[in-house]
């Protein structure tokens, strides 16, 4: 289904979205649900998505992987895709996964290149303690995530990315609602 949005719902599973294009994810809460057996808890799955998407201000909690990225997922360039902005995790194993090529047996893999830019940082907030990864890209484009080096809850630990060039910016994005005010992305 292409574009649709999926706005200010509650998921106590996650949700796959597969070959959807303009897509949009906002305003949303992802968890495990309560006295869920052991097993991997998925927020959002985006595979094979080659367009420009958006997943935006969404709330993930206790989940394995809160948004994961499978296979070719930007367009043309590798400046079209999604991109995640203003989504707030705790509790996750991986905020951001992106699927190496390999595991996945694809030749391709990956996500846009820029998670925000010079003028406008990702404003994601990234789990704390419980978290493996804050960003994993096994992605064959290199992603550039621009951050708030002001808010300590918004820079992804060195340790716990891969394949991402941090870019810390004196910038704060507020992340107001799409739905009810105005937005500067």
């Amino acid at each position: 289904m292409d574009n649709a949005t999926v706005l200010s719902s509650d998921f106590g599973i996650g949700h796959l979205w597969e070959c959807g294009a303009g897509f949009s994810f906002e305003e949303n809460d992802f968890s495990k649900y309560f006295d869920g057996p052991v097993s991997n808890y998925f927020g959002i799955i985006i595979n094979n998505s080659e367009a420009v998407n958006e997943v935006y201000k969404n709330n993930f909690s206790g989940l394995s992987y809160a948004n994961y990225a499978d296979r070719k997922n930007w367009g043309g360039t590798d400046y079209e895709g999604p991109t995640y902005y203003c989504n707030e995790n705790e509790k996750n194993y991986a905020d951001f996964y992106v699927v190496d090529k390999l595991l996945n047996h694809s030749p391709h893999s990956g996500i846009v290149s820029f998670q925000g830019d010079d003028n406008h940082v990702a404003g994601n907030t990234s789990t704390q303690n419980e978290a493996r990864w804050h960003f994993y890209n096994g992605g064959e484009h290199l992603v550039a995530y621009y951050y708030n080096q002001n808010n300590s809850i918004e820079i992804p630990e060195l340790s716990k990315t891969h394949h991402v060039a941090r870019v810390p910016k004196n910038l704060t994005y507020t992340c107001p609602s799409h739905y009810g005010g105005s937005a500067d992305l």
